[in-house]
């Protein structure tokens, strides 16, 4: 994503502000930063060998009927994990966009090499599965109901065919 704006209308404060109303991170890169040091590009869905059926049956539903995917790393202890559910993910805002998504919880006390297979290090971690399987955003920290919205139709657009119930 490219943001334009004007540096002399627009202070680094305010557009950082903006930037995490949007439910991302707002970070200036270091200009020495070398191009090996950059992350690397979200890849293809994969499952491993061992995942839950569970899993698996989520996964070949979403595929099946050509639905993308929110795959949602938690913890009943995780104060932000389980606001997130109860804030965002249950707000009838988001229910727009979640009735046209398949959503996956993975409990990682549950299921901790699932977390591994996917590079979980800290929860929440939720990742956004368009419906050709590509991995196209992943959130890794609470995010607020219209900042969730904004970010799963940005990232899904094109995926959500089915009633988004918002119009």
């Amino acid at each position: 994503m490219t943001v334009e704006y004007d540096p002399r209308a627009v202070g680094t404060g305010a557009l950082a502000a903006a930037i995490s109303e949007l439910g991302y991170d707002a970070k200036a890169p270091s200009l020495r930063q070398s191009k090996k040091s950059a992350l690397k590009p979200l890849s293809r869905l994969s499952v491993p060998a061992d995942a839950p059926q569970f899993f698996i049956d989520a996964i070949k539903r979403a595929r099946a009927a050509q639905r993308p995917m929110i795959i949602d790393f938690w913890a009943e202890w995780c104060a932000a994990c389980l606001r997130f559910k109860r804030e965002t993910l249950e707000h009838p805002e988001a229910a727009g966009v979640l009735n046209a998504i398949e959503l996956i919880y993975v409990d990682l006390d549950k299921y901790p090499a699932l977390g591994e297979a996917y590079g979980v290090v800290a929860i929440p971690d939720v990742f956004l599965i368009d419906s050709s399987g590509r991995i196209v955003d992943r959130m890794q920290k609470f995010v607020p109901p219209k900042a969730f919205v904004t970010r799963v139709r940005k990232a899904l657009g094109q995926s959500l065919t089915h009633d988004t119930g918002d119009g």
